[in-house]
């Protein structure tokens, strides 16, 4: 298994690789993301709806460590918008237009 992810500002890898093709520096729209995050960040439901960690973890029938890890990477919370309300999950658009101007 490798991880991939930023720390502290740096693109980390645990395979070694060269960093020669990249481009630009890495952020969280060029840093490969696995396809159990992926799912993972496509089942949270969209802003006002919400879901918890365990009922994600049912509903796709994975653990709930898994998702928990899933939803604390800074790659899914940023490419797909996935943010924590209280013990609740909830996806904003892009266009942010589920989200109300107060």
């Amino acid at each position: 298994m490798t991880y991939t992810g930023v720390l502290q500002g740096e693109f980390v890898n645990s395979r070694s690789c060269s960093a020669e093709g990249r481009q630009g520096k890495p952020n969280a729209y060029n840093v490969p993301i696995s396809k159990l995050y992926r799912k993972i960040a496509r089942a949270v439901p969209y802003y006002p709806e919400s879901i918890t960690a365990r009922k994600l973890a049912v509903k796709l029938g994975i653990r709930e460590g898994s998702v928990r890890a899933a939803l604390a990477s800074i790659i899914v919370c940023q490419r797909y918008l996935v943010c924590q309300d209280g013990q609740g999950y909830s996806r904003l658009r892009n266009d942010l237009s589920n989200v109300e101007e107060e």
